[in-house]
């Protein structure tokens, strides 16, 4: 598998848009996108309305522009993942920590608004998991040529990840674990890394002791 290419992922963020966004985000974290009318929107990032619609002409605008933004930070855990200076363990952990820091952001609620009040935004969403999953594939074939990872099929490890970001990218499902995006992410590539199981002579013990009462 060749690489992919990640022009439609490069950050091309106008600054001054970024910080407006930047200030409209942690307001969308905790009250989502819809209760917001443009009015109260210009009001929170501080300049005239005629600035502010020269850029964002509606909300669809506006929310497009916030999604291309955070898909934007979010890419970035690939070139960090194929930066061939660090070993292949650096690369892996540096792109999960830049990976969560970037959804820090990005709320239930959030989601939740998307995905029901604007359907055809979602899309961008959807396309974008797709895309992590196969970068994610590509990396887990290089470790598995190079022998950094177990005996484990690189397609299974990244068809896992997509079943894990569908869930993770769930409004209901984070409401009802009660976990927030990054929690979810940074939960999920912990266990990845250093599994469940706390200590092995620990589990030896449990098990023993389950095969004694059963027997």
């Amino acid at each position: 598998m060749g690489r992919k290419p990640i022009l439609k992922y490069r950050k091309r963020d106008d600054s001054i848009t970024q910080g407006w966004i930047e200030k409209i985000l942690p307001h969308f974290q905790q009250h989502g996108f819809r209760k917001f009318r443009m009015d109260e929107i210009v009001q929170l990032v501080g300049v005239s309305k005629a600035t502010f619609y020269k850029y964002f002409s509606s909300r669809e605008k506006l929310l497009d522009g916030i999604i291309s933004h955070k898909l934007n930070e979010i890419a970035q855990f690939r070139e960090v993942l194929f930066n061939q200076e660090q070993t292949y363990y650096e690369r892996y952990h540096n792109a999960i920590r830049v990976s969560s820091q970037a959804m820090s952001q990005i709320s239930g609620k959030f989601l939740e608004d998307i995905r029901h009040v604007y359907p055809e935004k979602w899309k961008a969403v959807e396309e974008f998991k797709n895309y992590a999953v196969s970068v994610l594939e590509e990396f887990y074939q290089e470790g598995n040529r190079n022998g950094y990872l177990l005996n484990i099929h690189p397609r299974i490890m990244a068809v896992n990840d997509h079943l894990f970001f569908t869930q993770m990218t769930d409004p209901e499902f984070l409401q009802k674990t009660g976990l927030s995006l990054q929690e979810m992410f940074d939960h999920y590539f912990r266990m990845k890394n250093e599994g469940v199981i706390r200590h092995r002579d620990k589990f030896e013990e449990v098990i023993l002791k389950y095969q004694h009462t059963i027997s």
